[in-house]
């Protein structure tokens, strides 16, 4: 029986679940949690069915028609598909509906929201939920607001098959994102966004440099645990894929072809080869002007995405090449910036600029120090790949007080990377910070420091 999703114990033969109805009890005396999942299936079945659990101990399945009990078994846990339940039901009298209650352990302690929440934001349907520090004191962070709201269409109304085609929520949902910014804070703003997407997808395959598959917009995730593969491809080559769509048949038209596949595959999950199908159905001809399978299948960026173009955009980016040959920016050519532009700024300055040149920077405009996490991570980042062991203090404090994983792999690797001695200061600091971290976080962390022994 063929899998239905790499990351499923589940297979195409059995109905899948349609409908969860779920109870939960709070247990704040054992730090646990206590609940049933009425589970309503496809299609009435009889026989073998295999669900999918993690970290749960299932205590009955029953038929809640009859209350008749349903034979059931878990199996050892594997490290990326978690357990398989396994249920038999009655041969005499297909079932469409299944009771399981079950309780929590504290294996992982996911069912804690941790003080460090490790993303900038998560799209829970009608609660998004935001780290602190996407609060700046100024519009900057308003991004990360408009991609979770945007979400509630792309990623939540219409969601993913499977993590293969993680893209379809977030390539969507960063388009979405970088709409609104236009429309709320304007054309330039929206440009700045678009050029740290860039540069974060230039940097993502290099990262990937040594294993180009996880470049792809839909990359083979047989046997790969999602956690240790994620990364801005889904986002940032998802974005450039329908902006090259926008580019070639006009907003308009792919306005109109949005809001169609949105009011069509509503409350349904689907994989990418529906939406190329729907997007060859409803765009004639499209396939004869993109090479949609190089997109798709194709490693690394396609010769026909496009960095963005603006004068804000440039501006920095000439700056920064400056900077880069000596020439400190003057104060009023940065007087107006805030955290997005520094930002920019600082990721276009190349990672072996003079240790002298760094501090320097740092004593001009005391960006180490700077309120927006977004700005001191990266002139951080920064700083100690260039050499500065001055800056090992602060990235030290600012590890053990901040758990969103951006921030976490990228100073845990400038200092694994940068010398002998960052790197024991490293191991040190997770030693010591570890116990804060969320799960998902703990294990980027640890990748980062096994993978520069």
């Amino acid at each position: 029986m063929a899998p239905v999703d790499p990351h499923s114990y589940a297979d195409g033969e059995s109905p899948l679940t349609s409908r969860v109805a779920l109870i939960l009890y709070l247990d704040f005396a054992t730090c646990s949690l206590h609940g049933s999942a009425l589970l309503t299936l496809s299609a009435p079945h009889s026989g073998p069915l295999s669900l999918d659990t993690r970290s749960l101990t299932i205590h009955s399945a029953i038929d809640p028609t009859s209350l008749s009990p349903i034979p059931f078994s878990v199996s050892q846990p594997d490290p990326v598909l978690g357990s398989r339940l396994s249920l038999s039901l009655p041969a005499e009298t297909p079932l469409s509906s299944i009771l399981i209650s079950f309780s929590t352990s504290s294996s992982s302690a996911l069912h804690f929201l941790s003080s460090p929440f490790p993303y900038a934001g998560m799209e829970n349907p009608r609660m998004v939920f935001l780290t602190p520090t996407v609060i700046k004191g100024d519009p900057a962070g308003a991004h990360v607001v408009a991609h979770e709201l945007a979400h509630s269409w792309t990623g939540n109304l219409i969601t993913n098959k499977t993590n293969e085609d993680f893209w379809l929520n977030e390539g969507f949902t960063t388009y979405a994102e970088r709409r609104i910014v236009e429309v709320v804070q304007g054309e330039e703003r929206a440009a700045l966004s678009m050029g740290r997407g860039w540069r974060e997808l230039n940097r993502t395959v290099e990262r990937f440099r040594d294993n180009m598959e996880f470049t792809k917009l839909k990359p083979c995730m047989q046997g790969i645990d999602p956690d240790d593969v994620y990364s801005q491809i889904p986002y940032e080559k998802g974005f450039q894929f329908l902006w090259r769509i926008e580019r070639q048949v006009g907003r308009p038209v792919f306005d109109k072809f949005t809001k169609k596949y949105i009011s069509t595959f509503k409350f349904q999950s689907i994989d990418t080869e529906t939406f190329i199908d729907f997007l060859k159905a409803n765009v004639p001809g499209i396939e004869n002007q993109i090479d949609l399978r190089l997109w798709v299948e194709g490693i690394g960026i396609p010769p026909d995405a496009m960095e963005p173009v603006s004068a804000v955009y440039n501006k920095i980016k000439t700056l920064a090449s400056e900077f880069k040959n000596g020439q400190m920016s003057g104060d009023d050519e940065v007087v107006q910036w805030n955290g997005q532009e520094w930002q920019l700024y600082l990721e276009n300055l190349s990672s072996n600029i003079d240790p002298s040149q760094a501090l320097a920077l740092d004593a001009r405009y005391r960006l180490s120090g700077s309120r927006d996490w977004e700005v001191k991570v990266a002139f951080l980042e920064l700083a100690i790949s260039a050499g500065c062991k001055e800056y090992f203090a602060e990235a030290e404090r600012l590890l053990k007080q901040v758990g969103r994983m951006r921030y976490l792999r990228l100073l845990y690797t400038a200092l694994a990377k940068c010398s002998d001695e960052g790197k024991m200061l490293a191991r040190r600091i997770y030693a010591e910070a570890r116990n804060c971290y969320h799960p998902i976080a703990q294990g980027v962390v640890e990748s980062i420091l096994s993978k520069h022994a």
